[in-house]
């Protein structure tokens, strides 16, 4: 029995080693902060980097189709303090963009990709926390967000505190939220609104949202879907805790799990089509 559970432990670490990452290598080495991206190609991080600039951001991608790749390692942008205006990688009107494996701490947003011509941008796979106002703020055509784990977002004085943002078409998927903060305004741990087309916003898990004003664990707008979400808040909700709002063209909100946001907070709002969604 023994020698049976060692040889199954065994093939269950060789199949492990061989679905794990390999660490990408082909790239150019960012080895300093700030930095600017400015010829197309893959980018990556060999080493931890980090920077205090208040301003700007630590990665600034100045042309279409570029890959930043960190590797799982991190930039870091805590020393600038609470109230920077930095973000963590930024991009304005950019095409083919993809960011991944990266950890961003300590910034204004973690990943800002701005600009009503951004398109086919996908960010994925990251880890970004204690961004003092949103994780992620994308704009463009079909955008995926899709596998990042967004941590203790917002804070930042009569800011709202958002998780994830997106504006235009595309998904957000299977993204891990956990912690948004406002004072004197809104927080939302996912706000989609479909601008320019079809906005899916599935299989995400959002709690701990926190604020003196209005929460949200997902807002959508514009006829935007949310289906099959985890919403849950931990300690007693106001009546301006809603789990799933739909707001201006309304929405559809389908197969969500929400809990916590009973009485007097609201799990679904009545501006959502809605069905088959589980509500406690």
């Amino acid at each position: 029995m023994i020698r049976i559970t060692a040889s199954l432990l065994f093939l269950g670490l060789a199949a492990f080693a061989s679905t794990a990452r390999a660490e990408i290598s082909n790239c150019t080495n960012i080895t300093s902060l700030p930095a600017t991206i400015s010829t197309q190609g893959v980018y990556c991080l060999k080493q931890d980097l980090s920077t205090s600039v208040t301003s700007g951001a630590a990665i600034t991608i100045n042309t279409n189709n570029v890959t930043i790749d960190c590797n799982d390692w991190k930039i870091g942008g805590l020393s600038a303090g609470a109230g920077t205006n930095a973000f963590g990688i930024h991009a304005l009107n950019r095409k083919n963009i993809t960011i991944r494996n990266c950890g961003i701490r300590g910034f204004r947003y973690g990943i800002h990709m701005e600009g009503i011509d951004s398109a086919y941008n996908l960010i994925e796979h990251n880890r970004i926390d204690l961004s003092s106002e949103r994780g992620v703020l994308a704009y463009g055509d079909a955008l995926t967000v899709r596998d990042n784990r967004i941590y203790d977002s917002g804070g930042r004085g009569n800011e709202e505190g958002h998780g994830i943002t997106v504006v235009g078409s595309g998904s957000v998927v299977d993204n891990l939220v956990v912690g948004v903060d406002s004072t004197g305004s809104a927080s939302a741990g996912i706000l989609a609104s479909a601008s320019k087309g079809s906005m899916f916003v599935s299989g995400n898990s959002i709690s701990g949202l926190r604020t003196d004003a209005s929460a949200y664990g997902v807002y959508i707008r514009n006829s935007a879907v949310a289906r099959g979400n985890s919403v849950l808040q931990i300690g007693a909700p106001t009546n301006k805790y809603v789990g799933i709002e739909c707001g201006f063209s309304g929405g559809i909100a389908s197969d969500n799990v929400i809990g916590g946001f009973g009485t007097p907070g609201t799990p679904v709002s009545s501006n959502c089509a809605q069905s088959g969604n589980t509500t406690n």
